[in-house]
């Protein structure tokens, strides 16, 4: 038998030895694993990125020998990701969905403002342990992956799921006045706006920019409705539209 083959056996064996003794191990140890594994991997993902972070990286971080750790408890890496949303979401989701219940979702003075408040909100009510997420997020939004993990959260049957399918609806509602185009743009760059302005407050550490959290959050909320509910420009609906004769 070769050096090279040899290595592989015992590094197979290894592994059975680590999934034997991990499926042994109480459903609460099993469960602390999987919640470290989870805050490890947010944590990274936040400080660093979603690309420039490897499965790898994240059992080492946390400690763990298992280099099959992740796909043990959770699968491929997308799976983590939603793994993570699904962790932080639940609490959130519950709390915009009381928040959704304040307003009028088809007022178009009181529904701009109620969705920001009620995406924003809940991100200032969490703990110091708890704001990865919104780095976490605003990682993914940047690096394009954000809205197809959402689609998937949408289709669930969980207050997550609802939360998600009512703030998309509301947004939608918010924006039918835009040309489609322009409308998925604002609906973006709003939320996109919210997630980066909360990332960035959770990640200084302390608050350069002087204001109080509700400041901060009306603040917000002021520019997300002014980016929701303006009209498009002359000169916007001009290069977005085809000229009368062509239409």
């Amino acid at each position: 038998m070769s050096t090279t083959l040899y290595d592989r056996c015992i590094n197979l064996l290894h592994l059975s030895y680590l999934h034997v003794k991990e499926e042994r191990m109480s459903s609460p140890a099993r469960q602390r694993t999987r919640e470290h594994l989870l805050q490890t991997a947010e944590r990274l993902f936040a400080e660093e990125g979603i690309a420039a972070v490897s499965l790898r990286r994240v059992i080492a971080e946390a400690g763990h020998r298992n280099p099959s750790a992740i796909r043990y408890h959770f699968g491929a890496k997308e799976d983590l990701l939603e793994a993570i949303i699904a962790s932080r979401a639940g609490s959130m989701s519950a709390r915009r969905l009381e928040l959704l219940t304040h307003f009028d979702h088809h007022d178009p003075d009181a529904a701009p403002r109620g969705v920001m408040e009620a995406v924003v909100r809940p991100f200032l009510e969490v703990g110091p342990s708890e704001r990865y997420y919104s780095r976490f997020l605003a990682r993914l939004n940047a690096e394009r992956q954000l809205v197809p993990l959402f689609e998937v959260v949408a289709r669930q049957t969980d207050s997550i799921g609802q939360a998600t399918r009512t703030i998309t609806e509301i947004l939608a509602d918010c924006t039918a006045h835009l040309p489609a185009p322009i409308a998925a743009q604002r609906r973006s760059m709003a939320m996109g706006l919210a997630l980066s302005a909360i990332a960035d407050r959770h990640g200084s550490g302390d608050h350069l920019d002087q204001l109080t959290d509700e400041a901060f959050l009306f603040n917000i909320v002021d520019a997300g409705t002014a980016i929701l509910s303006s009209p498009a420009s002359e000169q916007t609906l001009g290069a977005v539209l085809p000229p009368a004769s062509e239409a």
